[in-house]
């Protein structure tokens, strides 16, 4: 699928995905931050409002590679690149890597590769 139909599918895609069961996490994390840049910072533009109006777990996204202060062992981090070569995310990436919970959202690159 390329990036058009991808677009252009949007709405049934949303839908599809208001149907997806999604474990609770609320006993491991009590924050999450996304790391991104361009693009890739919109998908969590878009859970930051729909959690803010749903939970109390707040979302910050990180639109470059510094890691705020307040992560911690308690705190979820997704760091996404659709090219997987975005500097500042795999930046963020290695500052991170080791020492919190990480899920890397990618097609391909280098975060693909150390994901």
């Amino acid at each position: 699928m390329n990036m058009l139909d991808m677009i252009r599918t949007l709405p049934q895609q949303l839908e599809e995905a208001l149907l997806f069961k999604v474990p609770r996490f609320s006993a491991h994390f009590n924050k999450v931050v996304v790391f991104g840049m361009g693009g890739s910072a919109a998908p969590g533009d878009i859970v930051r409002e729909y959690a803010d109006a749903t939970t109390n777990v707040p979302i910050t996204v990180v639109r470059g590679s510094a890691v705020p202060a307040f992560v911690d062992s308690k705190t979820l981090c997704v760091v996404i690149s659709y090219s997987g070569n975005t500097h500042e995310a795999f930046a963020a990436f290695k500052r991170l890597k080791g020492k919190r919970h990480v899920v890397v959202i990618t097609s391909n690159g280098m975060l693909k590769k150390m994901g």
